[in-house]
């Protein structure tokens, strides 16, 4: 009975040892298992996020869109930054002049007030029309009068600040001379020469022609065709 009861305690004994080794789990056993799963604290380490430097990062991308400072440039809206007309552009032309008529010879020196309005439908072409008001003295101490209202056509050329206007203006003219009216037509070409000082006024000079036909059916003999040399000074307002 001893031995049995000896032999039954080593099998336990033996049974014991065995089942407390095989749940034994040191931290080398820990550290074995997290190096298979890869969540050791030394990869954990070398693992981790790294915030950029953001200054640099940022440099890097305003040179590449060209946003740096020394990129950025004032607007420069002097007159020869751009096109100095366009289209819708407008101009109100306030000049004086001094008459002299060719044609006929009984006229002499005379003036001229005259204002003008130009519509550009492009950056060449403008139209738009204009109205005078000439005298002249004739040989007898009298004056013939003449108020011609047109219509106008100009190729403006411009080299930086100079404009050059070529028209061609016609229309109609009231004219008078005593008691004596006559209404016919009336036409003009005409070239200047301006500066543009600001972007919205230029002054300069003109030179002119008034062709000034007048005849009368039914009397031939009075018929008479006039011719006007006219030079003058002008300013325009631009808009």
């Amino acid at each position: 009975m001893k031995r049995f009861l000896s032999l039954c305690f080593l099998i336990f004994f033996t049974f014991a040892a065995t089942f407390s080794q095989s749940f034994n789990i040191t931290n080398d056993d820990w550290s074995k298992s997290d190096s298979v799963f890869g969540a050791s604290d030394e990869d954990t380490a070398n693992d981790s996020f790294e915030i950029p430097e953001t200054e640099d990062d940022w440099g890097d991308a305003d040179e590449d869109w060209g946003n740096e400072d020394n990129d950025f440039k004032e607007p420069d809206f002097s007159v020869g930054a751009y096109q100095i007309n366009t289209y819708g552009d407008q101009s109100i032309q306030v000049g004086l002049a001094g008459n002299y008529a060719l044609s006929p010879r009984n006229l002499n020196w005379g003036g001229n007030i005259s204002i003008g309005y130009n519509f550009f439908i492009d950056s060449l072409f403008s139209i738009g029309g204009n109205i005078n008001f000439n005298y002249h003295q004739t040989r007898g101490s009298n004056v013939f009068y003449n108020v011609p209202l047109m219509a106008k056509g100009t190729l403006n050329l411009s080299i930086g600040r100079y404009e050059i206007p070529i028209s061609f203006s016609a229309g109609i003219a009231l004219q008078s001379y005593l008691t004596r009216f006559y209404f016919g037509p009336i036409a003009k070409p005409e070239i200047g020469l301006f500066y543009r000082t600001h972007s919205e006024w230029s002054v300069g000079v003109t030179l002119g022609t008034y062709l000034i036909p007048q005849y009368y059916i039914g009397h031939r003999e009075n018929n008479r065709f006039g011719t006007t040399v006219e030079a003058g000074l002008s300013i325009r307002y631009h808009f």
